[in-house]
């Protein structure tokens, strides 16, 4: 059918979108990051190392730190005009760990998630589907959506890690 199709289309774009508008608990990962092999080369004076974006990344959140005396973690997201350097992340900490949110199968969502989801492909799909003046539906679509993200951000915070246990050492826990 139409609709089945263009849900179908979709919902590879809705995906990445969601999971990109938070720190997902059950979508997130921390690990060492590659250093970028050409350390001679110059992006920016003010960052000391590049490191290589995860593969499977879909939103850099942060970087943690590592081996480093500085008090806050800075970094930048690079694109160059080379295709060796795009896709590379700036920084200023040695042996740098990231935390990103990853492309995390399916059966890994909870269940609020789902929700989250299927809202954003109604977004997507409505105007495609919906004849004539679909304004009134979008809207209801983007509002239930709205709400829909903002119940699972607190059901992520809340559900996100055990109860005492830092973040990171949780998350660790989960990968």
């Amino acid at each position: 059918s139409a609709a089945g199709k263009a849900i179908r289309q979709a919902y590879p774009t809705a995906l990445k979108e969601m999971l990109a508008k938070d720190d997902w608990h059950f979508a997130r990962k921390s690990m060492a990051l590659a250093l970028y092999s050409d350390p001679e080369e110059a992006f920016n004076p003010s960052w000391f190392y590049a490191y290589h974006q995860p593969s499977n990344m879909v939103e850099f959140l942060k970087i943690d730190l590592g081996r480093t005396s500085v008090l806050k973690a800075e970094w930048e997201l690079w694109d160059g005009e080379e295709p060796a350097t795009n896709g590379l992340i700036l920084t200023n900490v040695v042996d740098a760990i990231g935390r990103y949110t990853f492309l995390q199968s399916e059966g890994r969502f909870p269940a609020w998630f789902g929700k989250v989801i299927g809202f954003a492909v109604g977004e997507i799909i409505t105007p495609a589907l919906v004849p004539g003046d679909y304004a009134k539906r979008v809207a209801w679509i983007r509002e239930q959506l709205r709400l829909a993200l903002n119940a699972a951000k607190v059901q992520n915070f809340n559900s996100g890690r055990p109860f005492g246990v830092p973040s990171s050492e949780a998350e660790d826990e989960r990968a």
